[in-house]
């Protein structure tokens, strides 16, 4: 049974750039984010459910998922939010559920997620590590990376409860430093997943 790191935190904090030093000392990684983008891929299922829902116009001229379109108007409410969240997370739970089970024995798998709480927890991680900069310094990352404006990411951010997160979190790290102290932030991480065997939450 391989041991299993849930990465979670804001948009910006440097959940990426942990799960890469992860895997670089051995992990295998799972992005959710990516997950998300390849269920909804021109031809699938969950993006024509989404196209029935919210409209033709959240595709472009190609087929493909106008992710601020669908933002805009999915967030919009609590009503839509939730349509959303029940059109896409069944498949998006199904692929990294198989993508965990494919794993070996042994193994350590780092899987980031935006959101985790342990209440509605089915990863069942042994190890969850939460990753939080200050909003300036994430909207720099953002900024740098050109993923979205820095009012998106205020909007974002105001929109999910991280807190609740860090609360619950088995390791909190504050990535407001560089490259160094997050190198050494994933050393700590590796040297507590390789002693999680037999001790996480999923075999409590």
């Amino acid at each position: 049974m391989p041991t299993v790191i849930v990465v979670c935190g804001p948009t910006g904090s440097g959940k990426s750039t942990l799960r890469a030093r992860l895997v670089e000392r051995g992990a295998v990684g799972i992005d959710a984010d990516e997950v998300a983008r390849a269920v909804v891929e021109p031809g699938s299922e969950v993006l024509a459910s989404l196209v029935a829902a919210f409209g033709d116009d959240i595709c472009d001229n190609e087929g493909r998922l106008r992710r601020d379109v669908l933002a805009a108007r999915a967030f919009g409410s609590a009503e839509t939010t939730a349509l959303l969240g029940r059109l896409t997370h069944p498949a998006i739970r199904a692929e990294i559920e198989a993508q965990l089970a494919s794993a070996g024995d042994g193994d350590v798998v780092v899987v980031e997620v935006p959101l985790w709480r342990r209440a509605d927890d089915w990863i069942c991680p042994d190890l969850v590590v939460w990753v939080g900069a200050s909003a300036e310094r994430a909207g720099a990352r953002v900024a740098e990376e050109g993923r979205m404006s820095e009012a998106e990411l205020r909007q974002r951010r105001a929109r999910f409860d991280f807190e609740a997160q860090r609360h619950e979190a088995d390791l909190v790290i504050d990535n407001d430093g560089g490259p160094e102290a997050l190198a050494k932030a994933a050393d700590r991480v590796w040297s507590l997943a390789l002693a999680a065997d037999g001790k996480g939450h999923r075999r409590a």
